[in-house]
């Protein structure tokens, strides 16, 4: 295994969420490599503008830079900045560092734990549930696309696709309440949304009625 595999074999225990493992590497040779990152913002719900996908990167990069010193060189990372958002790309390199000292986390990257005791609990009351939630709903599950052109003979385009609908309730009057409406194909990728930036789906205001978000038990 030449040295680069062998910092990333070690780098790659940098933790992600539900183990993701955001990101794929591109050997160059054997100083240089690319980390091509992705975030699942798209589909999993608690990747929040992908922020958590972002963040396990960052360890990911941290990993590396300390895998490095274990062989005396230093990781230069340079991140390119026309990369998308959701798809950051990293430029490494690796550099004789004779005088650099192995890290003191080296040992403690491949045996890293986490706390999984159960943790104390204690009711919440609605206000705090509403103010936790901040008025925001989601619901996934799928949906059939139809061309309604004639009411009376629909047209049905697609079947079972996965389907995200997430709700703002601004409280009253509803004038910032909004919703949006986002299908998938099966197969992957976007198939339609009510509202899109180019990256995530965006909700469109209501111009009349409201939303109204209750939390659940």
């Amino acid at each position: 295994m030449r040295v680069n595999e062998k910092i990333l074999d070690l780098a790659r225990w940098a933790p992600s969420g539900d183990n993701t493992q955001p990101w794929r590497f591109e050997l160059l040779d054997e100083r240089r490599f690319i980390v091509h990152g992705f975030d699942t913002r798209d589909w999993c719900l608690y990747d929040i503008d992908g922020r958590p996908s972002q963040i396990a990167l960052g360890a990911l990069l941290e990993n590396v830079a300390i895998a490095a010193s274990t062989h005396s060189m230093r990781a230069s990372i340079t991140r390119r900045i026309d990369a998308p958002d959701a798809q950051p790309t990293f430029d490494v390199r690796l550099d004789e560092a004779p005088d650099i000292e192995t890290d003191s986390l080296a040992p403690y990257i491949a045996v890293r734990s986490v706390q999984r005791r159960a943790l104390a609990t204690r009711p919440l009351s609605m206000a705090i549930k509403r103010t936790a939630d901040g008025g925001i709903a989601a619901i996934v599950g799928t949906g059939t696309l139809s061309d309604v052109t004639s009411k009376s003979k629909p047209i049905v385009i697609a079947e079972a696709m996965p389907m995200v609908v997430t709700a703002t309730d601004g409280g009253q009057p509803a004038a910032s309440d909004a919703l949006s409406f986002t299908l998938y194909k099966p197969t992957g990728g976007l198939w339609m949304a009510t509202g899109w930036d180019g990256i995530r789906a965006v909700e469109t205001p209501l111009q009349q009625g409201a939303v109204g978000v209750h939390p659940g038990n």
